[in-house]
């Protein structure tokens, strides 16, 4: 907004007086003094959420130097009076930092919900299509149109607009401009000069809360913001992340905040910079997205919508707000967090509070694996590259893979040589325990010796990071290595129970000893311990003798289907579509249940039933053979896993996804695997072991179950399961994969995800991630 009245007085005259609270949140400088007074009289802790740089903005920006002098020692000394401070980017919280040098600066951008209340949400096209807009301007669903939405106030461009419509080549283009201030007369003008054409439709403002909606029916966004005043320089507008959420592109000023939103995104620019000052160039900008053939527009408009649902929403952004309400007010927020959502809790605090603007930093992932299908690792790569920082993932070479991908800007993939080391004796194939021991003892050694030669090759492509990210147990040693030669911290994923796991839990107990031992100690060499579930951190906690492990589920970012979506699965299978089909996605090995699940298939209720197996495994071979058994006549199928970009399309496909884990290690029944949450995120119900994590979710939904439950070591329970999600109505399906959906956006979206993993980070490394 613009600058106010002068702070000063501003609890004066308030009755009754505010009740006492345990943070006193004031929202800009005029807001401040009630905000003290109140802290003052009542204690607690005070957050000064600056909206803008007070003296530049607005009529302030005009006032004398002596009045802004006396703003600027005021603003001085609340900010260093502050516990807290809130700027809506990273630029502005590098000015507010200059000026006063806050105990903690947190950046909370102002961008919208996109979380759906009470309606199915939609895709950019369906946005648009449902929009209000273009009835409420007089305008066909054919006509080019372009939308200033916001404030009508100086030097936010309206009359730049009017004049790039003026331009011959825009003709055909209409312009609705939507809010209301001190430039409306003019545009009511504008909107009756017959060389216009009636092609300028001024409307009032909407509702906040419905405002996405509107801006929906729009082909472009447009907010040529002058560069009048530092603080319009500084500038992210609400209304920039307005249009992303309702996946309308746009046109604004070659701002470094809003650059770094529009033309950093990962995917490809979210729209087109100008300057702002030069009309043609406006219109050059919107002509070229609307001269788009419709198979790119509609890209353009469903990236930027992707754009706001996995990365520029409130539901992130929201994240750190809350985290600093945690750290402020840590009694209230642990009751608060009982009664939360799993995964958004943390565990205790690691070095120094981060604090400051986000800057780009080095942080460095080693997998004991190619990578090709680590949807963990690359998950958090990405989301970190989105952010701006310098990512390396250091991974085992593999046959047929390159040895070096480049993810996204600022995300890189290097395969080094960690060729399997063969030993010079083989251990002979004896059945007693001697020849046991003996035979893993060597295997020992030899993967001892692989995660030395990988340490070896990684030296050669890694460079000193801020932080090392060990992707699992065997991933430790390499970690280690490069954390001290670059005298950085370095944490463990431990995304499982190592020791209980498949192959270590059936080790001699000597052998299985020596494994929990040296987990033991490079944990608690770690800066920081992560874990996938509450249950799992809680064994991790007493088992390693760690403070509690950090939660990072292995949720999903939020995923927009085609429509109509692909049915990947029945055309790669050549099945008529409406046939039943059932997935299982992942590892084929020990204890995954799929034996058992195959055996399923031979129950008489799902005899038209199909099961497709996707993925790779020391089982492979004998799930070929068991998908040949006469007796289930060609109903069962194996296909190749799907690259993890492409893997929730595929899923979306079926209408189970089955998950029968044997309960035969702590490591199953504590598990809750990344099938899980790709199938819900799929909007595809899950049939799962009835362990108790996987209960919480699928059973304990406030909306009401995701799936079924059922017995894995029983086939015809895991049957009974199955058929009580094949056997719904299409209406009551229809209901249960959009109640996934909305779970998946709601409690397990990897956006909130991300932010408790920088946080993490922020607390290890003393900086801002």
């Amino acid at each position: 907004g613009g600058g106010g009245p002068p702070p000063g007085g501003g609890g004066r005259g308030a009755a009754p007086p505010p009740p006492a609270a345990d943070i006193w949140h004031a929202h800009d400088l005029t807001g401040l003094p009630a905000a003290l007074a109140a802290r003052s009289k009542h204690g607690g802790r005070l957050i000064y959420d600056a909206h803008e740089l007070y003296t530049e903005a607005g009529d302030t920006a005009t006032r004398p130097r002596w009045a802004k002098r006396v703003l600027r020692r005021y603003e001085h000394r609340a900010i260093r009076s502050a516990d807290a401070v809130i700027a809506v980017n990273g630029g502005l919280a590098a000015a507010l930092h200059r000026i006063g040098v806050p105990r903690r600066l947190v950046v909370v951008h102002n961008a919208p919900s996109v979380r759906p209340t009470g309606r199915r949400i939609g895709g950019a096209g369906t946005m648009r299509a449902q929009s209000p807009l273009r009835a409420a301007a007089g305008v066909s669903e054919a006509t080019p149109l372009v939308i200033y939405h916001g404030s009508f106030a100086a030097g936010r461009g309206i009359e730049v607009v009017v004049a790039a419509l003026r331009e011959p080549a825009m003709a055909v283009v209409h312009g609705v401009f939507l809010g209301e201030g001190a430039g409306g007369d003019a545009l009511r003008i504008a909107a009756g000069d017959p060389a216009l054409g009636g092609r300028v439709h001024v409307l009032p403002p909407v509702d906040p809360a419905v405002v996405t909606s509107w801006v929906a029916g729009a082909d472009v966004g447009v907010m040529p913001i002058a560069p009048t005043t530092r603080n319009h320089r500084l500038s992210t507008p609400n209304k920039l992340f307005e249009c992303l959420a309702a996946g309308v592109p746009v046109v604004a000023s070659d701002f470094p905040g809003i650059r770094q939103i529009v033309d950093a995104d990962p995917g490809a620019p979210l729209g087109v910079l100008v300057d702002p000052m030069d009309p043609p160039a406006v219109a050059r900008a919107i002509l070229s997205i609307i001269d788009l053939p419709e198979s790119d527009r509609r890209a353009l408009r469903d990236r930027c919508l992707r754009a706001a649902r996995t990365r520029w929403n409130w539901e992130t952004e929201s994240a750190a707000l809350l985290s600093l309400y945690a750290d402020l007010a840590p009694t209230s927020a642990a009751v608060a967090r009982s009664g939360s959502p799993a995964g958004t809790t943390v565990g205790e605090p690691v070095g120094v509070p981060a604090s400051g603007a986000p800057v780009p930093q080095r942080v460095t992932f080693v997998l004991p694996s190619s990578g090709a299908y680590d949807s963990r690792t690359r998950r958090m790569a990405l989301g970190l590259g989105a952010r701006g920082h310098d990512v390396l993932v250091i991974a085992r070479s593999q046959s047929g893979l390159p040895d070096r991908e480049d993810l996204a800007p600022g995300v890189v993939l290097h395969r080094v040589d960690a060729g399997e080391a063969q030993s010079a004796a083989v251990a002979p194939a004896s059945a007693d325990r001697r020849g046991r021991l003996l035979r893993e003892g060597m295997r020992m050694l030899r993967t001892a010796a692989t995660a030395r030669r990988q340490a070896a090759a990684a030296r050669g492509v890694d460079r000193p990071a801020a932080l090392y990210h060990a992707m699992g147990f065997l991933a430790l040693p390499v970690a280690i290595d490069l954390a001290r030669r670059a005298r950085a911290p370095f944490l463990y994923d431990a995304r499982d129970l190592y020791v209980g796991g498949n192959n270590i839990a059936r080790l001699p107990a000597p052998l299985r000893s020596i494994f929990a031992r040296r987990e033991r100690t490079w944990a608690q060499r770690a800066a920081a311990v992560l874990t996938v579930n509450d249950s799992l951190a809680a064994e991790l906690e007493q088992r390693l003798g760690v403070p509690r492990p950090t939660v990072v589920l292995n949720a999903q970012a939020a995923w927009v289907p085609n429509a109509p979506p692909p049915d990947h699965l029945r055309l790669a299978l050549g099945l008529r579509a409406g046939t039943p089909l059932i997935l299982y996605h992942g590892g084929f090995m020990r204890d995954r249940g799929l034996p058992e699940l195959i055996a399923a298939i031979r129950e008489p209720g799902l005899a038209a039933a199909h099961l497709a197996l996707m993925g790779s495994g020391a089982m492979e071979p004998e799930i070929h053979r068991l998908a040949t058994d006469p007796a289930v006549a060609g109903r069962v199928h194996v296909l190749p896993p799907v690259p993890p970009a492409a893997l929730l399309e595929w899923v979306a496909s079926a209408d189970v996804g089955a998950m029968p884990n044997q309960p035969r290690t702590l490591n199953e029944l504590l598990s809750t695997p990344n099938k899980l949450f790709e199938c819900l995120a799929a909007g595809t119900p899950v049939v799962s072991s009835d362990f108790p994590e996987r209960r919480r979710i699928i059973l304990d939904d406030p909306e009401g179950p995701l799936g079924a439950v059922c017995d894995p070591t029983d086939p015809a329970s895991i049957a009974g399961a199955l058929r009580s999600i094949l056997d719904l109505g299409p209406g009551a399906r229809a209901d249960l994969r959009a109640r996934c959906r909305r779970a998946a956006a709601a409690r397990y979206d990897w956006a909130t995800q991300l932010e408790i993993l920088v946080a993490l980070y922020g607390r290890v490394t003393g900086r801002a991630w």
